[in-house]
């Protein structure tokens, strides 16, 4: 989610509001093994997670950089979810590693600063610049360049 939503949802309350979904429709569910449950459970995610979305990016007052910014977010969620799709068909050895591997990747990222972690998400996630996490941070592009390579020392240390 772009930083302004972050600060507006919680991701706890996405979980909940999912697992609460979940419960309402699990007579909807038709599969018989756990492997297609977690398909059904991405799928509600998605859902929750757009539906909060569309209702916090409703709120706010509408312009053309925001505009640009929905269809970057759109097109990067595209690829997560051609991701996802990839990592289910995975063996679950091959997934459960995977998933692992994330959690380790989360905790680590929760471990930084806010600044480390910033640039982490601005550089790797929403594929900025250094110039363009300058023009963020207010400092000059070496300075932000040199952040980045602290944030990433430090992750690599928390990992």
């Amino acid at each position: 989610m772009p930083p302004a939503i972050q600060a507006r949802i919680d991701p706890s309350d996405i979980v909940q509001q999912t697992i609460a979904e979940a419960w309402r429709c699990k007579d909807q569910f038709r599969g018989e093994a756990c492997d297609s449950y977690l398909p059904w459970l991405r799928g509600i995610l998605t859902r929750v997670a757009a539906a909060n979305l569309r209702r916090h990016l409703g709120t706010q007052s509408r312009d053309a950089d925001r505009e640009v910014e929905i269809t970057e977010i759109l097109q990067r969620t595209d690829a997560n979810l051609d991701a996802i799709v990839i990592a289910s068909s995975l063996g679950p050895a091959s997934a459960a590693q995977h998933n692992e591997q994330v959690l380790a990747l989360t905790s680590a990222m929760e471990k930084l600063s806010a600044d480390h972690r910033n640039v982490l998400i601005w550089r790797h996630f929403e594929d900025l610049s250094h110039a363009q996490i300058a023009e963020r941070l207010g400092k000059s592009e070496a300075a932000a360049r040199m952040l980045w390579v602290r944030a990433l020392k430090s992750l690599r240390a928390k990992m």
